[in-house]
């Protein structure tokens, strides 16, 4: 009884279910001390091996097609000699082994990897990994879709005031805005990140929608990640 009130068959019933739910958790609660620090060890050397992987790659790839290869290698010792640069990594590790959910483990280490250009500034560095906390992989998906919205249905009006251009650049705004609107959720997720900028009411007229400086830098960040995807969708 609460409040007065007779409790029914389905609160038994809920309170039953609800009581295997605390059990259980007390239980992996109990085995914390021990237990749970040894399946942290567990992930984040998993973590650790796919983010060495990447980071050597990329590293690699970039070291390829620099012009002066002892100066890029100056750069990279400078880099890791930064205590900064090293906290940034430290950041994503504990997002990394905390993460439920493994794709979002697996893009982590793949930002670990693309914050690792020499040419990327720290402060860069470490605007990219604050946003990258609170956007999950379906929400960078989207973003790189807006991106992608191309203008292979404009077609400039002769009669325009505007320059062929201009109009372009309006269409491919507008474009982009109707793109937005496929997954609001992940939308308002990147807008509230700053990657996207939305204007409904825009003076250009119905609306517009604009990948920000940051959203371009988090896609560029991430290009090894969709490679990887884009491979496991052609079945390579």
């Amino acid at each position: 009884m609460r409040d007065g009130m007779m409790e029914g068959p389905g609160s038994k019933l809920a309170l039953t279910v609800g009581k295997l739910v605390v059990a259980k958790l007390r239980e992996l609660e109990e085995g914390n001390t021990l237990r749970l620090q040894e399946h942290w060890a567990v992930e984040r050397r998993s973590w650790r091996a796919l983010r060495d992987f990447e980071v050597e790659r990329r590293l690699t790839a970039l070291e390829a097609v620099a012009q002066d290869r002892e100066a890029f290698r100056a750069a990279v010792d400078s880099m890791a000699s930064d205590c900064q640069f090293v906290r940034l990594h430290m950041n994503l590790e504990f997002e990394a082994v905390r993460e439920a959910l493994e794709d979002r483990k697996r893009l982590l280490a793949y930002a670990a990897a693309g914050l690792s250009d020499p040419d990327l500034s720290i402060e860069e560095k470490a605007r990219l990994e604050r946003v990258l906390r609170g956007l999950d992989v379906r929400d960078i998906f989207f973003l790189r879709e807006i991106i992608l919205v191309d203008a292979s249905g404009f077609a400039p009006n002769p009669q325009g005031h505007n320059s062929t251009e201009q109009q372009k650049a309006r269409y491919m705004m507008t474009a982009r805005l109707e793109m937005s609107q496929c997954d609001v959720q992940a939308r308002d997720a990147l807008v509230a990140a700053g990657c996207v900028a939305i204007d409904n009411l825009s003076v250009w007229g119905p609306g517009s929608a604009v990948v920000t400086h940051v959203g371009h830098g988090l896609v560029t960040l991430l290009e090894a990640f969709f490679a990887v995807d884009d491979q496991e969708v052609r079945g390579t």
